[in-house]
């Protein structure tokens, strides 16, 4: 029986070493399910920031996408209104040396009125002038004719 003590000592030894090798790679395990589990946790944390990174850089993208059609848009317009604002000048432009031109035509032809009219009524009064002379020197000749024709008596010689 001390054999068997002795054996049962050697068993029970052996048992608490098979434990202790037991309890280590459990440890082990442990320590390397731990490591694992803090690496896959800080994968997962690191690509939930990607992801959130990525996302706020896809807003900003669509955000400077859609201000830079806004200002496409504006910068349309405003050219449009530029051109727009351009041609009523120009036809404004336009119409005023076209009213100019067609006052000055007119002045000219106004003027061209007058002289005529001028010419006209200076002929007129040049022929009147002459008819009124014609006229006078005719009274005067038949008064000389009528005194010469009087008796030397009457005439008062």
């Amino acid at each position: 029986t001390v054999e068997r003590g002795q054996e049962l000592e050697l068993e029970r030894a052996r048992n608490k070493e098979k434990e202790e090798i037991r309890q280590q790679i459990k440890k082990e395990a442990d320590r390397t399910q731990e490591e694992r589990l803090s690496r896959i946790v800080s994968e997962a944390d690191e690509a939930a920031r990607k992801l959130e990174e990525l996302k706020v850089a896809q807003e900003l993208k669509r955000q400077l996408t859609l201000t830079e059609r806004h200002l496409s848009v504006g910068d349309r317009k405003m050219r449009t209104e530029m051109q727009q604002k351009q041609g009523a000048l120009h036809r404004f432009t336009l119409k005023q040396k076209i009213d100019r031109d067609d006052v000055r035509a007119e002045y000219i032809k106004d003027s061209k009125e007058r002289m005529r009219r001028r010419a006209v009524q200076s002929n007129i009064d040049a022929a009147m002038a002459q008819t009124k002379q014609a006229e006078e020197s005719e009274k005067l000749l038949h008064a000389t004719f009528r005194t010469q024709a009087m008796p030397k008596t009457k005439r008062g010689l």
